[in-house]
């Protein structure tokens, strides 16, 4: 199959085609649902699936790759072409997609000299590395080898970062010389500036969210050919924590689809179905200059939900293109959803008291040492240190990345959170020449992805006493991954961080459900090992936590649950729907 382009079509096999695409990330979905949500897709009238690819998810320590589980690109590509589906492919290397550090790895962050998305020989050799392994994945699958993959995209959104056109030119060159015979773009924000910052001849295509009239003659006026494309058609938007939960108005939606549709333009839903930023994985944004996480649900007010059912938005649509196009019959099934009710917590275990069960390791070093420096990218990090009174009355963490509490003696004094800048810690006053135990609780909740600042090292790398830097620690990193050797006793209710675990009996088979944190305030939930996210009850928007089906069993369910802030009550509750409700 060829799948080319002119001055103003899609090509394949030499005659007009029509994209009509649609985005979700196989890595915010279970396996299991991979073929419910891609039939949905068909189902609504697109012809093609698009997805980014997360290196940080393949290759999550240096030399260390997987292709398996929510991680089996190959299987979701063919999963799609099952159904009929051609696909787009994004490889990146960066990718933003409000994932941590936009798809880089963290360890990237350990290179000696590299600098990222330019023409630095380190980062362009990690590049290729990855890339031997993921096009090994990709070539056969390629539309020109038999498959069904139309196009791949270099880089992702450039032009809104810089201007090493070289860095672009070698990344195409490293794409063919890997296999990639099919058809090559890029995709900026639709301003002449990004456009041009990033131009280096290969097919170009925008992205929006509103005026898609306005943005098509801008294109062909600034004198760019072929059909036009906007690989990035923002349907809705992404939440970060302490904002209000994002919705927009579904026939605000239909209207500019049928824009696209009237003057033969092509677009691709971003999202088409969002899914859930399962783990420590969400990223986070500067908005503007401030520091802002996004949440554990990537719902993105898609076509479908974030537990893959259908939305007004998702018939608007599909009555628009099945007017133009037609659109198959509607045969996919919601999945179902059940409200488990309340579940006893019944065991606690208090961070302070199980450290060497979390962490068998733990550094010396006159300063604090960042995540990056003990390799360990994700979680928490607990810096300890002896003070003496008098000690000064003030304490700064530096830098503050990205939320810290402050214990004296196990006592919380104080936390500071990178998103507020919040004043140095006033200490209380102790009796002269005393000493105590000053704790400081680190929490990493997301790397930068988009814009100057992707480069987000995580934890402490200095602390001042008042004016003076104390010297002095021990770091102990908590990535928080592997919970089995933890000992649990009997359930209290605790002012101080601490594992809280039950045991959720299922009859039958297993359904979706929500898990409420509401009475909780901050942490992350492990279901049967998975770590199914963050939640900030007290930040919001989100207040519940999807929990998909495939992640349960029948008979006993492990719920463990993370409470950095304390707890006031014993009790869980299952919901059979999401929660943004202030």
């Amino acid at each position: 199959m060829t799948f080319t382009v002119d001055e103003h079509n899609y090509l394949m096999d030499g005659k007009p085609f029509n994209l009509l695409s649609g985005a979700m990330h196989y890595f915010r979905i279970p396996k299991e649902y991979w073929y419910d949500r891609l039939l949905k897709l068909k189902e609504c009238g697109l012809n093609t699936v698009e997805t980014y690819v997360a290196w940080n998810l393949h290759e999550k320590k240096e030399g260390e790759f997987c292709f398996t589980g929510m991680a089996d690109l190959g299987a979701f590509l063919d999963t799609a072409a099952e159904l009929g589906l051609y696909a787009i492919v994004r490889p990146g290397p960066f990718i933003c997609a409000e994932w941590e550090a936009g798809g880089l790895p963290a360890w990237l962050l350990n290179v000696p000299g590299l600098r990222i998305r330019c023409d630095n020989e380190p980062f362009l050799e990690k590049v290729e590395h990855f890339f031997e392994k993921l096009f090994a994945v990709l070539v056969p699958r390629l539309c020109t080898k038999g498959g069904n993959v139309l196009m791949l995209q270099v880089e992702n959104e450039y032009g809104s970062f810089g201007n090493d056109k070289v860095y672009l030119q070698k990344l195409e060159t490293m794409f063919r010389r890997l296999g990639a015979d099919c058809l090559l773009f890029r995709a900026d924000g639709p301003s002449p500036a990004m456009m041009a910052y990033a131009d280096t001849g290969i097919f170009t295509t925008n992205t929006f969210g509103s005026q898609p009239a306005v943005w098509m003659d801008n294109y062909y006026a600034t004198g760019y050919k072929g059909p036009f494309t906007c690989m990035e058609y923002w349907c809705g938007w992404f939440d970060h924590w302490h904002e209000d939960h994002h919705a927009r108005d579904p026939k605000n939606v239909e209207e500019e689809i049928r824009t696209f549709l009237d003057r033969g333009a092509h677009f691709n839903f971003y999202m088409f179905h969002g899914g859930t930023n399962f783990g420590f994985m969400s990223g986070a944004n500067e908005v503007p200059g401030t520091y802002a996480p996004t949440t554990t649900s990537y719902d993105y007010d898609g076509l479908l939900s974030e537990a893959g059912d259908r939305t007004e938005k998702y018939y608007l649509v599909r009555n628009a293109i099945a007017e133009k196009y037609g659109a198959p019959e509607l045969t996919a099934k919601e999945t179902e959803k059940k409200a488990y009710g309340e579940l006893k917590l019944t065991q606690t275990a208090e961070l302070f008291e199980h450290l060497e069960e979390l962490c068998p390791r733990t550094y010396v070093s006159p300063n604090p040492m960042t995540m990056e420096e003990t390799e360990t990218y994700y979680g928490y990090t607990l810096y300890r240190s002896k003070i003496t009174s008098p000690y000064g009355t003030t304490l700064r963490p530096e830098p503050l990345a990205d939320r810290v509490q402050v214990f004296l003696d196990e006592t919380l004094i104080d936390t500071l959170e990178r998103v507020k800048k919040e004043p140095p810690v006033e200490l209380p006053e102790a009796p002269e020449g005393t000493s105590h135990t000053l704790s400081l609780l680190c929490e990493n909740t997301g790397r930068i992805n988009y814009g100057p600042h992707i480069l987000d090292r995580k934890g402490l790398s200095a602390v001042r006493l008042t004016h003076a830097y104390h010297f002095g620690w021990e770091t102990i990193p908590l990535p928080m991954e592997d919970l089995s050797s933890l000992t649990f006793g009997t359930f209290h209710t605790t002012g101080k961080p601490a594992f809280h675990k039950g045991v959720l009996q299922i009859e039958g088979a297993p359904a979706d459900t929500f898990l409420s944190m509401r009475g909780f305030h901050k942490g992350f939930v492990m279901v049967n090992g998975i770590n199914v996210g963050r939640y900030y009850t007290d930040a919001g928007p989100q207040y519940a936590l999807y929990i998909p089906a495939p992640f349960l069993k029948e008979g006993e369910n492990e719920i463990i649950l993370f409470e950095s802030e304390g707890t006031e009550t014993d009790t869980l509750t299952f919901r059979d729907t999401p929660d943004y409700t202030k």
